[in-house]
């Protein structure tokens, strides 16, 4: 036995600035905060962005919605894609690709490889994975942990280093 439909109620809801003044008022239509359209179908909660700041905007497209979801148009809401953010293990990779089409030594490249290596493991123990995560004070202490004894070993790692931020 079918169970009867639903008729869909879609409210709009205002999504307040913290600096406004009617903030804690979902419903208040003279503010120029973003409005989204929310309904409840299947005992799922749904909100979605109604792209306006007009009240009378928001509630035009509130009922479009409404007649839509009632006449049982399946609609399919998508999120934009977000791009993939580059980690710092990707970037890593990138440049070291990048030096081998330079034409460097196999034992170049691995030094290289090595170095970059230390510098994502620092990075990845302090929980930072992304290259806008990196600071100078990370540069720094990186560079003061290094145990290597010799002055040009030294130098060229910081010479990678620099290359690759």
């Amino acid at each position: 036995m079918n169970e009867p439909a639903h008729e869909v109620n879609v409210r709009v809801f205002v999504r307040h600035k913290a600096t406004c003044d009617h903030n804690g008022e979902e419903g208040h239509a003279k503010c120029r905060c973003a409005k989204c359209l929310r309904y409840s179908r299947h005992g799922k909660q749904f909100r979605v962005p109604a792209h306006t700041r007009p009240f009378g905007i928001a509630e035009e497209k509130a009922r479009e919605l409404e007649r839509r979801l009632n006449s049982g148009e399946v609609l399919v809401l998508h999120r934009p894609e977000q791009p993939k953010k580059a980690t710092i293990a990707d970037k890593i990779a990138t440049h070291i690709l990048a030096k081998q089409s330079e034409g460097l030594s196999n034992s170049t490249r691995r030094k290289l490889k090595y170095q970059l290596g230390l510098f994502e493991q620092f990075m990845s123990d302090r929980s930072k994975f992304f290259p806008h995560e990196i600071t100078t004070d990370d540069c720094v202490e990186l560079r003061a942990s290094w145990k290597w004894k010799s002055g040009v070993t030294r130098q060229k790692a910081q010479q990678n280093f620099r290359g690759f931020l």
